[in-house]
């Protein structure tokens, strides 16, 4: 039986096909997700995935994004000494960036190996070292991670158990009505398929809209949300396939950037913060299944540029 990762509910409406998935939207909660899944979802975390896979990425950090988080974790906390975890820390480029604000309590976990003389570094699964911190942390930030994950909701509480009280927690993912994703969706239906096919990759099982990265954090405890906004990404850092096109693809990708950001509507990515009021565990004695009244949104005009 297939379920909707964020609200549970089996009602479901297809809406088209990937290479090697299907991705559907939750006619309950309104959230898009992969299944049937043809292989292992798992992408390799070796030095080809930072140096050849995701170059640019890597090669052009998001320090706008950076910032944002940061000025998140200075209106809450006005001090440098915090503990701050970075769950799916990549390289650390996050962490790194926070040194030089004169952040030291500093500690990321991903599956990638890494070292640094001030930032403490695990490698492996949160879901399976958890046990292996000895602390738990004031801010937890996990970036571009959430969508890789298939239990979500286990997911978010894992973090708010590593949480220390009232402290803050920010996720950062994709936003799954932002401007190009509709785009691609519109070309899609006209039969040009890239785009989709790049944006659904079987690597991310969930497909956030700000609505139901808001229902996730809802089911999973009583939480207050802080800050939800959409950002985008440098344009250098995208990593497109080769292409005999791609001379047109990245002017057109600045221009679709240069719109959302001008209108503050339908950016690439989303960020969230929220804090703990008390936490509910999601799979223990008090599990709340999230019910939601009403129909599923229709998706407004492109032309507005509306992000929600």
């Amino acid at each position: 039986m297939i379920l909707c990762p964020v609200c549970l509910s089996e009602k479901k409406k297809h809406r088209f096909h990937v290479p090697g998935a299907t991705v559907s939207r939750c006619l309950c909660c309104s959230h898009s997700y992969s299944h049937d899944l043809q292989s292992s979802p798992m992408e390799v975390y070796n030095e080809g995935y930072f140096k050849q896979d995701h170059e640019n990425w890597f090669k052009y950090p998001n320090y706008p994004l950076f910032q944002k988080i940061e000025l998140m974790i200075t209106k809450k906390y006005n001090k440098k000494d915090i503990s701050i975890l970075d769950v799916g820390c990549g390289n650390g480029d996050f962490l790194k960036f926070l040194i030089k604000k004169g952040f030291n309590n500093l500690t990321g976990i991903d599956f990638s190996h890494n070292e640094h003389p001030v930032i403490k570094f695990f490698q492996g699964n949160v879901f399976e070292i958890k046990s292996l911190f000895t602390q738990k942390f004031d801010v937890i930030v996990t970036l571009a991670t959430v969508e890789h994950v298939e239990d979500v909701r286990q997911f978010v509480s894992i973090l708010c158990s590593l949480l220390n009280p009232g402290g803050l927690v920010c996720i950062m993912t994709l936003d799954e009505n932002a401007l190009i994703y509709r785009l691609t969706r519109m070309a899609k239906a006209a039969g040009i398929s890239h785009g989709v096919n790049r944006l659904y990759d079987k690597h991310h099982l969930n497909h956030f809209s700000q609505r139901s990265l808001r229902n996730l954090i809802q089911v999973c405890g009583d939480f207050e949300i802080l800050e939800h906004d959409g950002i985008n990404f440098p344009v250098p850092a995208i990593d497109l396939p080769k292409s005999i096109l791609n001379f047109l693809y990245r002017p057109m990708i600045e221009f679709f950037f240069f719109v959302t950001d001008l209108f503050k509507r339908g950016r690439f990515l989303q960020v969230i913060s929220f804090s703990s009021c008390y936490y509910r565990a999601v799979h223990g004695k008090n599990v709340k299944k999230a019910h939601f009244s009403g129909t599923v949104d229709q998706e407004s005009s492109i032309f507005s540029i509306c992000s929600r």
